[in-house]
């Protein structure tokens, strides 16, 4: 049997949540309405943490070789800026582990190689999930909103994908064009569910942007959508597709996403994103300069220089439309 745990952290506390089991269908869905005042401006993260009721004996030989593996595959992603590792160790079932580590690519760079480091030290894995069967379980599976994914087992389990658990967000902003912008998304991300596989096939980055026009009906205007797809580094071309346009099924599904502005299913074994005329891992287009002022008149009220603050914090802030959604055995 397989327990998932979900966890929603708010000023750094934990708040309690329910143990579930994973052959259950759970909707979980969190209102930043409903959470009020400053909690609600203070959602930091949201984690999907499964685990299976196998666990293994203190002082096994299996708990040193998983001890070994995770220390080192966290501790290598981390120090490579998040970039996938896999391994093994031991040299036979049942103490053999295998496992794997890495950052999603746009992630917030220092919170998820922070969550690797910790989950690679000791008790760390008791840390990302807070349970104790889940600290001494022989398979775990955990990816955050911040792009953190651990995954181990001990059965071989590299090369397939684990579509079971899912979280899913969805923007406070929407479209007035549902229809143009829902053919556009759709068309733009299973073409990058299609790349994704056959990307960089020497690093196994398994990462493919890109972005898709189309014309607003409501009123005639231009408007791209920009879309993100990935996988762990382990996935065949085959399998990679597979997982991407299962999330896919659940972009269109979830009822949320209908006409948002941007919204992402990420999973355990790949990652969907998309939004709206904001461009992903990519420059954002120059802004059209104004005309130039007279000479010595003041600067126009109200302009000012920097960059934009990352969209991860914007979807930090704007946590009031997550939704969590798991189905499946791990």
């Amino acid at each position: 049997m397989t327990f998932r745990v979900r966890l929603l952290f708010a000023l750094e506390m934990p708040l309690p949540v329910p143990r579930m089991s994973g052959r259950l269908v759970v909707l979980l869905a969190v209102d930043a309405a409903s959470l009020g005042g400053v909690m609600a401006a203070s959602v930091l993260e949201i984690s999907e943490c499964g685990y299976s009721d196998d666990n293994y004996a203190a002082g096994s030989q299996y708990e040193r070789n998983l001890g070994e593996l995770v220390a080192t595959l966290s501790g290598a992603a981390a120090a490579s800026g998040g970039k996938f590792h896999s391994g093994t160790v031991g040299t036979s079932p049942p103490d053999q582990a295998w496992g794997l580590a890495m950052c999603y690519a746009d992630c917030d760079a220092a919170r998820c190689q922070d969550c690797l480091r910790k989950a690679g030290a000791p008790g760390g894995v008791a840390e990302l999930c807070p349970s104790a069967a889940a600290a001494r379980s022989r398979r775990m599976s955990f990816v955050n909103s911040d792009g953190c994914l651990l995954r181990y087992a001990d059965a071989p389990f590299l090369g397939s994908a684990d579509t079971s658990a899912l979280l899913e967000h969805s923007s406070l902003s929407y479209v007035a064009d549902m229809a143009g912008m829902g053919a556009a998304r759709r068309q733009l991300l299973s073409q990058l569910a299609e790349r994704a596989g056959r990307e960089d096939q020497e690093q196994r980055l398994r990462l493919a942007t890109g972005i898709q026009a189309y014309t607003d009906a409501s009123n005639g205007s231009s408007q791209t959508v920009c879309g993100l797809a990935q996988c762990t580094g382990d996935l065949e071309p085959r399998e990679c597709t597979r997982c991407l346009m299962e999330h896919l099924a659940a972009v269109t599904r979830v009822r949320d996403m209908d006409n948002a502005t941007g919204g992402y299913v990420k999973g355990i074994s790949c990652y969907l994103r998309y939004q709206v005329n904001e461009p992903i891992l990519e420059p954002a287009p120059p802004a059209p300069q104004p005309s130039a002022a007279p000479s010595g008149a003041a600067p126009p009220a109200g302009s000012m220089g920097g960059s934009k603050a990352p969209l991860t914090a914007a979807l930090a802030a704007a946590a009031g439309a997550v939704t969590l959604l798991v189905a499946g055995v791990f």
